[in-house]
């Protein structure tokens, strides 16, 4: 047991460790960007199957294994159902971000296993902190913070002269970090689209793509959720909201339209 344990004393797992807490609790807030939003990836990756590998020594590949599955469920919108019932029975709120860049942090997982396998130096560290502290960075890796507002929306816009394919096709084609979810009801057909990193204040928006009319080219698109970025400080969530509503507008609809 205790060569088992070995890498809860291990110098890399420390410092991943301490990087995760770092960076959730301070970092991501007073430096919100592309490093900060992928350093807890590979750092969580990395600790969070060695942790229980721990625990269940006989189970590590499936443990390993596991883990790279849930991390692209908890990444894609599968997980949303889960979310929401989790937010509506507990009072501590999870919330994340899809964003499918975040899946190149899956490359840490075969580094962790070796590493986690072999002959390592030992720090002269309390394990049972150790163990309480990493408990603690899974729980909060994915809290939801107390000052993020997500707005709900159900604007509708209408952008002529284009088909639902058409529209789809030229979203997928600009650049943006989007993805995709087909939703098929009564007659119409609409395309779920959740655009990632829109600008500085939008972390992700969701909204729905409709066949306007069949028998001209109209698309519906109806906005229906924006998150903030957690960086974004206010008293007035209705105006930050309506502020956020044109930041879409302006970003994402009015590029669409041109």
């Amino acid at each position: 047991m205790r060569k088992h344990t070995e890498i809860l004393q291990s110098p890399l797992f420390v410092f991943a460790l301490s990087a995760l807490l770092l960076n959730d609790i301070y970092l991501k807030q007073n430096f919100p960007g592309f490093v900060t939003g992928k350093l807890s990836d590979f750092c969580g990756l990395f600790i969070f199957p060695a942790f229980f590998s721990v625990f269940f020594p006989k189970a590590k590949r499936v443990i390993y294994l596991f883990t790279a599955v849930l991390f692209i469920i908890w990444k894609s919108p599968y997980s949303d159902g889960f979310i929401d019932l989790w937010n509506a029975a507990f009072t501590w709120e999870l919330t994340r971000v899809i964003d499918y860049t975040d899946l190149f942090a899956l490359m840490i997982l075969p580094f962790s296993y070796w590493y986690s396998s072999s002959p390592k130096y030992v720090i002269s560290i309390n394990k049972p902190l150790i163990i309480c502290l990493a408990a603690f960075a899974f729980m909060s890796t994915s809290k939801k913070d107390p000052n993020e507002i997500n707005c709900m929306y159900d604007e509708t816009y209408f952008i002529p002269a284009v088909s639902r394919d058409s529209l789809i096709s030229e979203i997928k084609h600009s650049g943006m970090q989007v993805s995709f979810t087909d939703n098929y009801a009564d007659r119409y057909v609409s395309e779920n689209c959740i655009i990632s990193q829109v600008n500085d204040s939008i972390t992700s928006c969701t909204f729905t793509i409709y066949n306007y009319d069949y028998d001209s080219m109209a698309v519906k698109v109806i906005l229906k959720y924006i998150e903030q970025d957690s960086s974004l400080q206010t008293t007035d969530p209705d105006a930050l909201c309506s502020k956020l509503r044109v930041s879409f507008e302006n970003d994402v609809i009015r590029k669409l339209k041109i």
